[in-house]
């Protein structure tokens, strides 16, 4: 089966690389040409496709297809007290939790957020079920859920996706 992970076009939070979770900011104008281009090379296939509830993501699925199948699994990580901060802000007011969520360890847990732990769980249940259903599918989603995909199935480390990209992957319910 093939599985795409598709991480959704840049907004102006990505552009000045604010944390930010299920709040939606607009595409830029450099998001808008992502957009285009993700609709144009996937519309034609036809897959199973699942997206985020985040309408950054969903925006793109509905798109692809009128049959999404919105999963709140793939939403991003909850950032708890980061939300809306910038890495610069999280580094000088927190500096004990910028380097200890850069670590990714599994037992850190954003303030009033989302542990690693949790995070990995839910992303690990819904790839084991894409993986049992055997049918080539399409996922849209973050930056974060993608690097754990990749992290966890494919022992990649510190394989951060670009807005709008596109990662195809073969995968084989015997591999896993």
């Amino acid at each position: 089966m093939e599985l795409i992970l598709v991480r959704h076009p840049e907004t102006q939070a990505n552009k000045e690389q604010v944390f930010y979770s299920e709040k939606d900011y607009n595409y830029t104008e450099r998001g808008q040409i992502e957009l285009n281009n993700i609709v144009s090379e996937l519309k034609e296939l036809d897959y199973r496709v699942y997206s985020s509830p985040y309408e950054r993501a969903l925006k793109v699925a509905q798109l692809i297809t009128n049959n999404v199948v919105v999963d709140s699994r793939l939403r991003e990580i909850n950032f708890g007290d980061f939300k809306g901060l910038s890495a610069d802000e999280i580094k000088s007011g927190y500096p004990e939790d910028f380097i200890a969520f850069n670590s990714r360890h599994e037992d850190y847990t954003f303030p009033s957020g989302e542990s690693f732990d949790n995070f990995y769980k839910r992303i690990t249940a819904f790839i084991d079920m894409i993986i049992t259903n055997n049918v080539d599918t399409i996922v849209l989603t973050h930056g974060g859920v993608i690097n754990m995909i990749l992290r966890r199935y494919f022992k990649l480390e510190k394989c951060y996706p670009e807005t709008g990209a596109i990662i195809k992957l073969k995968l084989s319910v015997e591999d896993y």
